[in-house]
């Protein structure tokens, strides 16, 4: 994998900084403006519901029993099945008291290495595809979400249309073929895959987050319902000043780098970026002040005047190599800047992340680690009453039907 921070000019930084978003003054601003989603108006702050919006990535890695991993997705679906959502006034339509779900882009490459791209370094030490479709099967079951991530994990800003699409395409016929219950390691069926319909597959997110409008054309004609590729900020992003809810790209983003042209009726469910505490917050989630400045040293395109790191799991664990107290202290106190203004705050995984191969005592330990880290931080988030964790289908429901929270 590659870093997904984009890289903005020093003048772009230096005008968003004056709209910063750590400036809490604007908490009670109203959620919904034209084209960028959200609740109604002349709703108080109060009746949204601050969701959390969990997805994962890739998922390669089942950590189903004998599989020769530990961890992968089963570690993500196991850890939800033993969570609910605040009870509420039991309300379905603001998931009060409800199991939370996530998302999950899946890369069918994992399912049928059939030659195109299989034989590369992303696929290197996956599971066998058997236990691969379990996982994602067993997630469904679950209630979860499945999305599409391509077949072959491309890199995607010279990609044409016809190329995304053939992509698209690939990854859609693949799941749509009928799963097999029955299939073991010892019996192999190269021929099923999850035996879905298109309508279960809504959303799609680029490899790398290397997007461009070619991309975005080509899930638009494919029939997508939306994106979730393109990173946004309140210092550094297209809606500056504000933690963005999901949009429509009716009239395109210009000002991104590469821009994006119209796109009617397709939904960007936007990358989001973390913020890290500040050395005054530092103490009260629980590491040293100088944070912002050691996370400087890690990566000199960091800018510690306004803390932001793109809002992907792999940022934190391996471009800036934070430890599990340094991810959850930058996840909390995200979490409470979007409280001020009950914006969603996306949560970007890679289950891969939280995975060991089996018997690899130093890798298993160092991912027990994360997993205890990311658990805490949906205790924290859940500990909330007005927390929702919901999957991206789930988030784009309540934003075209909004329900208050009461």
């Amino acid at each position: 994998m590659k870093n997904h921070q984009t890289a903005f000019s020093r003048a772009a930084l230096a005008a968003a900084l004056v709209v910063l978003v750590l400036d809490l003054s604007m908490a009670c601003a109203s959620g919904r403006r034209p084209g960028r989603g959200g609740p109604p108006a002349d709703w108080p702050v109060s009746d949204f519901p601050q969701f959390v919006c969990v997805s994962s990535d890739d998922n390669g890695f089942s950590g189903l029993p004998g599989s020769g991993s530990e961890g992968g997705l089963h570690f993500l679906t196991e850890l939800f099945a033993g969570k609910r959502n605040p009870a509420g006034t039991g309300n379905p339509r603001t998931f009060d008291g409800a199991s939370p779900h996530f998302s999950f882009f899946v890369v069918t490459g994992y399912l049928a290495p059939d030659g195109d791209g299989s034989g590369s370094d992303f696929y290197s030490g996956s599971d066998l595809p058997v236990f691969v479709k379990r996982a994602w099967r067993e997630a469904l079951d679950r209630g979860h979400e499945i999305g599409i991530h391509t077949h072959t994990h491309p890199h995607g800003r010279t990609l044409p249309v016809a190329a995304w699409e053939e992509e698209m395409r690939r990854a859609i016929e693949i799941l749509a073929r009928p799963y097999d219950p029955a299939e073991s390691p010892e019996r192999s069926n190269p021929l099923s895959g999850l035996g879905l319909s298109r309508s279960d597959l809504m959303g799609f997110r680029t490899p790398y987050l290397e997007y461009n409008d070619d991309g975005l054309a080509a899930a638009a004609r494919m029939g997508f319902v939306y994106d979730s590729s393109l990173e946004d900020g309140p210092a550094l992003g297209p809606h500056r000043g504000d933690f963005a809810w999901p949009y429509l790209l009716d009239d395109g983003v210009p000002g991104l780098d590469p821009p994006v042209g119209p796109h009617a009726g397709l939904w960007e469910m936007p990358i989001v970026a973390f913020v890290a505490p500040p050395d005054e917050a530092c103490q009260a989630y629980g590491i040293p002040a100088g944070f912002r400045a050691a996370l400087k040293k890690r990566q000199s395109y960091f800018e510690p005047e306004n803390g932001e790191i793109t809002g992907m799991d792999w940022n934190l664990w391996i471009a800036f190599a934070m430890s599990p107290p340094e991810f959850l202290a930058t996840l909390k106190y995200s979490l409470d800047l979007h409280l001020a203004r009950r914006s969603p705050m996306p949560l970007g995984l890679h289950s891969e992340l939280y995975t060991a191969k089996s018997g690899d005592a130093p890798d298993a330990e160092a991912n027990r680690a994360r997993r205890a880290a990311l658990e805490a931080f949906l205790d924290y988030a859940l500990a909330k009453p007005v927390v929702r964790v919901v999957n991206h289908r789930e988030l784009l429901d309540w934003i075209q039907n909004p329900v208050p929270l009461k």
